[in-house]
């Protein structure tokens, strides 16, 4: 896989609360793991980080939940992915070379270049709102069913 396992949960998730936390609805770590397919004990981690970092927000209470302002249904998803798994997926080597560069290339550089410059864009063009809109559209899920 390209992104860890956190990180795939807590995309999952945001685009959950998304699509279902409308009109001020606040959605439960229950909710996200049931809808989501992840672990509620996965769940509940990486939304207190998401929390910690800005890019979704909580209350506690009978009536709290997690829940996302248009501010952060806007940022896209590469802000979420260097979070969680940092920036190497964009930038390292595909074999794992430190110093692999355009000056000094390991033998697939040029050729994963071209993959990362994609994973960059495709990243930073979706934001949670957007694959929120794809989801309600239909046909799409986030759970195999």
């Amino acid at each position: 896989m390209i992104l860890s396992q956190s990180c795939r949960a807590a995309i999952k998730a945001l685009v959950f609360i998304a699509t279902y936390g409308k009109d001020g609805h606040k959605t439960s770590i229950k909710e996200i793991a049931i809808g989501t397919g992840e672990n509620e004990h996965t769940i509940g981690k990486t939304l207190q980080l998401l929390v910690k970092n800005d890019s979704l927000n909580s209350q506690k209470g009978p009536a709290g939940g997690f829940y996302l302002t248009p501010e952060q249904s806007a940022k896209p998803l590469i802000d979420i992915v260097i979070l969680l798994d940092g920036n190497q997926i964009f930038n390292g080597c595909v074999l794992g070379l430190p110093q692999c560069s355009a000056k000094t290339p390991c033998p697939m550089h040029f050729e994963f270049k071209e993959i990362r410059d994609n994973l960059v864009t495709l990243f930073r063009d979706n934001t949670v709102g957007s694959l929120s809109e794809e989801l309600l559209k239909g046909g799409l899920h986030l759970i195999q069913s």
